[in-house]
């Protein structure tokens, strides 16, 4: 009976770290794949896009200035209150199959950011930007196809997508669920209870949960680098400028394994004071 016990406890340890592998994973991934890159994407577009209306006008801009304005600028909060609003439903409606918001227009977007931002550009620019300039600047927006229809680039980008890249997507757009984050939560629950019950106490199975932390954290971060380093290669043939970034995939997992930390000290000195009292 033991024997049958320990077997038992082990394949719900094991499980356990799965299901602690598969949660630091997908709970930041949407942050880290998606709305990040996505926002960089973006921001990169109407960066690039304000920056090279003007370049043309002022001739006298040197590269340097020109890329110390474009990072100036995507760090400014007005510019990235009104990008922000793209991130949401480009990712929704891409691994999903609601229809983008009409009235979302990128080329009356960029329009507002010189309108209302005149300041800004002329400071990060170290111009001047005049109503004829500014004005010579809005019709070139105008003229400028690459950009004008910002919802039938995404459309036009599912309606290429193979069946197995759909699929994917509807796959991914179930792991960042709260549905799934759910499902996992109570999994996790029900095994450390079992876990508890075979062990015939309401501490030991500390150690089990600490075992399965570490090595879920461990080889999460692991998986997450390999990740990032893949997408970032995908993008080298896409983007120059466009990186997807680490870091929120390695908060989960770095949680994950203080809590296992935690819970193996706390296990240790229940344990401690348990033998002590007998």
């Amino acid at each position: 009976m033991k024997i049958i016990k320990k077997i038992l406890t082990f394949i719900l340890t094991f499980v356990l770290t799965i299901i602690l592998f598969c949660f630091s994973i997908t709970i930041n991934l949407k942050q880290a794949v998606g709305k990040n890159l996505i926002n960089k994407i973006i921001k990169d577009e109407v960066t690039t896009e304000t920056i090279e209306l003007f370049k043309d006008n002022f001739n006298d801009l040197t590269d340097e200035e020109i890329e110390k304005a474009k990072e100036n600028i995507n760090n400014n909060e007005k510019i990235n209150s009104i990008i922000d609003k793209y991130v949401e439903v480009t990712i929704d409606s891409i691994i999903s199959d609601k229809k983008i918001d009409a009235d979302l227009n990128l080329n009356e977007d960029i329009k507002t950011i010189l309108k209302e931002n005149k300041e800004i550009l002329e400071e990060e620019l170290n111009i001047e930007i005049t109503d004829e300039v500014l004005d010579k600047a809005l019709e070139e927006l105008n003229e400028n196809e690459d950009i004008t229809e910002y919802t039938k680039i995404i459309d036009n980008a599912k309606d290429n997508l193979t069946e197995e890249e759909k699929q994917t997507l509807k796959m991914y757009d179930f792991l960042i669920s709260v549905k799934f984050k759910i499902i996992l939560l109570t999994i996790s629950i029900i095994t450390l209870l079992i876990i508890a019950l075979l062990k015939g106490s309401i501490y030991k199975w500390l150690i089990n949960f600490s075992v399965a932390g570490f090595i879920s954290s461990i080889f999460a971060s692991v998986f997450s680098v390999g990740l990032v380093v893949l997408i970032n290669y995908t993008l080298e043939n896409i983007t120059t400028s466009v990186r997807a970034s680490i870091l929120p995939l390695l908060v989960p997992a770095l949680i994950i394994f203080l809590a296992s930390l935690v819970a193996i000290i706390l296990y240790f000195v229940i344990n401690k004071r348990y033998v002590n009292k007998k």
